[in-house]
């Protein structure tokens, strides 16, 4: 045999001992068993999420990129959170329906003093859940359409997914301190133009939190099992330890129930304040007019950017009788503002103006 033959010969068994070790190497790899799902995943496609698996809970976020500089965050239909059980240590495959988390998947943006939670509805009877496997050293996360998601083990750095799962935490365990708003009365008046068939809508409620709550809205539902509420936001603040009136027209063909019913809201801007001290905006003259209530807002701090809710609530033997809301700007210390009587006003003992 010719050197050449030989070395030709040598060659091609090496390479052949090379394949094989890769083979076996790879089979390994698919058969090893874990001991948990825990870190980091990313698929290698040209849709790129990377999934975080920590303990029972997985975070899946949307990269415009492979570089992951653009998060998506506003879109909750290119992020989720859910919750599974974890599989016993020492597995070699597993199979698990992930339960979809509405209030983890959809926090918010949050900025430097505020944190997001909410108090919602769970509709346990019918909770969404995403089919999602472990084989062969990839995860896969099923749809009823197309092809599954496939996801590599990740060895390297994701800070922007470190920094977002970090905020949910954070606002998890924030949230867990808050007191729910605590519903007082719900109370419907009809509107002065009985033409429309519509009422004003009034939501007693307070708030015993020692910090502003941002965006409260009301959920109204038929019955606990049935998806297809309605939200009546208000877009206010309401202060710590205060008690408010929120005003609103009501949800056109909704039946409100007092028995079905829940509260909702979103951000809680984290405000310590002294209960003794007087509210940086407030009511200092009013009058009541013919079909307005024209009063003077004085305020400490001027928000030239920030609109405002001020709305007036009459009272007869301590019921709701009547009463109208309007949007400004407190743009100077001392603004006078007409607020529209909204309702028929026959009688009533006293009335109070709620800024919010």
């Amino acid at each position: 045999m010719s050197d050449k033959r030989k070395k030709l010969r040598i060659a091609a068994i090496a390479c052949a001992a090379i394949i094989l070790i890769v083979f076996l190497g790879v089979m390994m790899y698919k058969n090893r068993k874990l001991d948990s799902l825990d870190g980091y995943w990313e698929t290698r496609g040209q849709e790129h999420y990377v999934a975080y698996v920590h303990g029972d809970t997985i975070d899946i976020f949307w990269f415009e990129d492979q570089a992951e500089t653009q998060l998506e965050k506003l879109n909750p239909a290119y992020r989720m959170s859910g919750h599974f059980t974890p599989p016993e240590p020492g597995f070699k495959a597993y199979t698990w329906d992930l339960t979809y988390d509405y209030d983890r998947t959809n926090a918010g943006l949050v900025t430097f003093g505020s944190w997001q939670a909410s108090q919602t509805i769970a509709f346990e009877n019918d909770p969404f859940t995403i089919r999602m496997e472990y084989k062969d050293g990839k995860i896969f996360r099923y749809s009823d359409v197309g092809e599954p998601d496939v996801f590599y083990p990740s060895s390297r750095d994701h800070y922007e997914v470190d920094m977002t799962v970090a905020v949910y935490d954070m606002q998890h365990e924030l949230s867990q301190l808050a007191f729910p708003l605590k519903v007082d009365r719900i109370v419907e008046v009809p509107l002065a133009d009985n033409s429309k068939k519509d009422t004003l809508l009034f939501v007693e409620l307070t708030n015993t939190n020692i910090f502003r709550i941002n965006a409260p809205s009301m959920l109204f539902y038929d019955n606990p099992a049935n998806i297809e509420s309605s939200e009546c936001p208000f877009g206010c603040y309401i202060d710590a330890a205060s008690h408010v009136v929120l005003v609103t027209e009501k949800i056109a063909n909704r039946n409100i129930n007092a028995q079905h019913r829940d509260l909702v809201y979103n951000e809680y801007g984290v405000e310590i304040v002294n209960y003794d001290e007087e509210p940086v905006a407030k009511t200092t003259d009013s009058a009541v007019c013919e079909d307005t209530v024209e009063a003077v807002i004085h305020s400490d701090v001027v928000f030239a950017d920030r609109t405002h809710q001020i709305s007036v609530v009459f009272y007869k033997d301590e019921e709701i009788v009547g009463g109208g809301y309007t949007y400004c700007k407190l743009d100077n210390t001392d603004v006078t503002v007409s607020i529209p009587i909204m309702t028929d006003l026959t009688d009533y003992d006293w009335y109070d103006i709620f800024i919010y």
